[in-house]
């Protein structure tokens, strides 16, 4: 397989190239999974990849306007940190000041 960015000529079952280290197929920029370079998705993470070979290597990371998209392991984080947060506000609202004079008592 010949690298985009170099043009050195590498083994099929290389995942970077051996002279300058880009990636030679589909690279995510969220989990650092380097696929087929026909991928048109992650197959780690389901996000979604550059049209063509030359967008996957110099492309910014995201473009300006483009949802952020989330994985699994965030999503999970988020919904917690919502259910705590939602916790939180639910005990703080059914203290009264006389409760909290009897804890400081």
């Amino acid at each position: 397989m010949e690298c985009f960015n170099c043009h050195t000529v590498n083994d099929e079952e290389r995942k970077f190239c051996k002279e300058c280290g880009a990636p030679l197929g589909s690279y995510c920029q969220r989990c650092k999974n380097v696929g087929d370079i026909n991928d048109k998705y992650c197959g780690v993470c389901g996000n979604a990849l550059a049209v063509n070979a030359q967008e996957r290597l110099f492309s910014p990371p995201e473009e300006p306007g483009t949802p952020k998209q989330y994985t699994l392991d965030e999503i999970q984080d988020l919904l917690s940190l919502r259910k705590i947060a939602r916790a939180e506000e639910a005990a703080s609202s059914t203290v009264t000041q006389t409760d909290a004079d009897l804890l400081f008592s």
